[in-house]
């Protein structure tokens, strides 16, 4: 045999293999999304209810969650590294004091 179709099929066969498992990897990915998209609205909600209970305004509360669950998609799970350098660079002293307690 020549080398060309020694890749010929060995291509075939990288096919043959993977094909059959590309509806499990939809399945897996789909569970993983919803459980995804299910932790999100958990947490925008008990955001959006923390805000409300430090005082902060209803309307001020629901854009604050709007802009938190914005960043909350695939999208910008691609730029987390990007996301977490931003996060560094942030001073947050409540949170500091927050965690002292």
């Amino acid at each position: 045999m020549s080398k060309e179709t020694n890749n010929q099929i060995l291509g075939l066969q990288i096919i043959g293999l993977t094909l059959p498992r590309i509806p499990l990897l939809f399945f897996k990915f789909g569970s993983w999304y919803l459980r995804f998209k299910g932790n999100v609205n958990k947490a925008s909600k008990i955001f959006k209810k923390q805000l409300m209970t430090n005082g902060i305004d209803k309307q001020i509360a629901d854009e604050l969650t709007q802009c938190y669950t914005s960043t909350a998609s695939i999208l910008t799970l691609k730029n987390f590294s990007k996301l977490s350098k931003i996060g560094e660079s942030i001073d947050v002293p409540y949170a500091q004091r927050a965690t002292k307690r």
